[in-house]
């Protein structure tokens, strides 16, 4: 029994530190202890084949981590070779060499082979603003390293197919149309595999991730995100319409031949009290369509004296509009009344 004292205390403690649930860097020093105390065993014991006490301590910590891995895939017992890393007081990552787990307030996923990006709630990080999360791009970088993270910015550039950036910006100088000038001396650079088309420069947008790098080009810092998810502003489905009217009655060009005004001078859409839009700039850009301003809207058909139709008539929050078979579109002052003539 004294000729194998020492692995049978390790022993005990490789199966003490497989009992307790709960995540202890204790956890590890045992079972790193009852290793080394196997070990020790063996040597003091001279084997005849010196690699057998080389190979001794990787069969040991292999096939515990083994055993470590499978209780949690079988038993969802935490693990014992991980190292946790806590995003928020509900969000922590448990690391391992090949799979993390995701804690998610409580709730245990496993991603094998750090494939997935974020799968908690996206509720359960604190959404930070872009100008203050770059405000000291340093000491932000320090304190979320390996982190995740939850921001909401504007985007300053899309690059190819995944890349997206947020830089800080003046909101003083925040315009129509979205516009701002960035400060691209700071910026975060996510990496994201979904479709970018979708998004435009300057639309607000939130991303998640995880802050994986600082870089430091031509006096640039750039914070690095992987793991993320893209998640697009709830500020660009509903709008309010603002119409600045005039006494005119005529025609004038609004978007290309298409689009024309006819007692009005400038038509706004108002996303939010500092998200305003021309609205021909939305057409042009097409993020706005002539079927989304008629959607559910009921018209008037205006027709000829041979019965022909010439136009639908829609009346609109705060203008009419005429849309005419020849592709002719006007936007009217609602007091004035819209003969089919405007069409020719």
């Amino acid at each position: 029994m004294k000729k194998n004292i020492f692995v049978t205390i390790g022993s005990l403690f490789i199966i003490i530190a497989f009992l307790v649930n709960c995540y202890s860097i204790f956890r590890l020093v045992l079972l790193a202890t009852g290793i080394f105390l196997i070990v020790l065993q063996y040597t003091i014991n001279k084997p005849k084949h010196i690699i057998f006490l080389v190979l001794l301590p990787i069969i040991l910590i292999v096939s515990t981590y083994l055993v470590d891995t499978a209780l949690f895939d079988y038993a969802k017992r935490l693990p014992i070779y991980v190292y946790e890393v806590k995003s928020s007081d509900k969000v922590s990552s448990y690391n391992s060499f090949f799979y993390r787990i995701y804690n998610c307030d409580g709730v245990l996923t496993k991603d094998l082979g750090y494939k997935e990006s974020y799968m908690c709630k996206r509720d359960d990080l604190l959404n930070q603003d872009i100008n203050a999360f770059l405000g000291e791009t340093l000491e932000t970088y320090k304190n979320y390293n390996n982190k995740f993270v939850k921001i909401t910015g504007k985007i300053s550039k899309l690059s190819g197919l995944d890349t997206i950036e947020l830089s800080s910006y003046d909101k003083n100088e925040t315009s129509l149309n979205g516009y701002v000038t960035f400060n691209t001396s700071y910026i975060v650079r996510a990496k994201t595999n979904i479709d970018l088309n979708q998004f435009k420069i300057y639309d607000f947008v939130t991303i998640i991730g995880l802050v994986d790098s600082l870089t430091n080009n031509n006096e640039n810092y750039v914070i690095n995100l992987i793991d993320t998810l893209v998640i697009p502003s709830d500020i660009y489905k509903d709008y309010t319409l603002e119409v600045v009217n005039n006494d005119s009655k005529e025609l004038k060009e609004y978007v290309n031949k298409d689009f024309y005004l006819y007692g009005i001078d400038k038509i706004f859409v108002h996303y939010d009290k500092d998200v305003i839009y021309d609205l021909s700039y939305l057409i042009t850009d097409t993020r706005i369509s002539l079927e989304d301003i008629l959607k559910d809207k009921e018209s008037e058909e205006l027709k000829n004296e041979d019965k022909v139709l010439i136009a639908k008539k829609y009346n609109i929050d705060k203008f009419n509009l005429l849309v005419c078979t020849n592709n002719k579109t006007i936007f009217s002052n609602n007091k004035y009344s819209l003969p089919i003539e405007l069409c020719n």
